[in-house]
């Protein structure tokens, strides 16, 4: 029991100190098991990367203002790799509709578009982004 106490703590100081392309690379590898576990039917696997994701969430959400949107984001690439995998359509590939990028909460006005800064002060932006993602 002490030693998985112990190697929880560490994975928690881990997830702790991971970087922005880190931390990104993280949610797209485990978005990725999230859907290649369920195809094979390894619901131990399943069960844990929605863990890890609930546990990114939990840890960077302050950090990152679109966090959950990211991790979906993930979720709709991966998903689309699988399918083209899957699929017979040769010379025919799904394309990403749109990009996403994490954003952190010090850059979220820097990341509008220049006539939003006129319009909107930061906090005002952070509440209209906050009111939609709780809703």
């Amino acid at each position: 029991m002490a030693i998985n106490s112990s190697l929880d703590g560490l994975k928690k100081d881990v997830l702790k100190n991971l970087s922005k392309d880190k931390l990104k690379q993280y949610i797209s590898y485990l978005t990725k098991q999230y859907y290649v576990s369920y195809i094979e039917g390894d619901e131990e696997t399943f069960n844990n990367t929605l863990t890890h994701l609930t546990n990114i969430v939990r840890e960077y959400e302050l950090t990152y203002v679109n966090l959950q949107g990211f991790v979906f984001y993930c979720m709709y690439k991966n998903a689309n790799m699988i399918m083209m995998k899957a699929s017979s359509n040769e010379g025919f590939e799904l394309k990403d509709v749109f990009t996403y990028d994490l954003l952190e909460d010090d850059n979220f006005e820097d990341d509008l578009h220049h006539d939003m800064k006129n319009i909107f002060n930061k906090e005002r932006v952070k509440e209209r982004y906050y009111e939609k993602r709780t809703s």
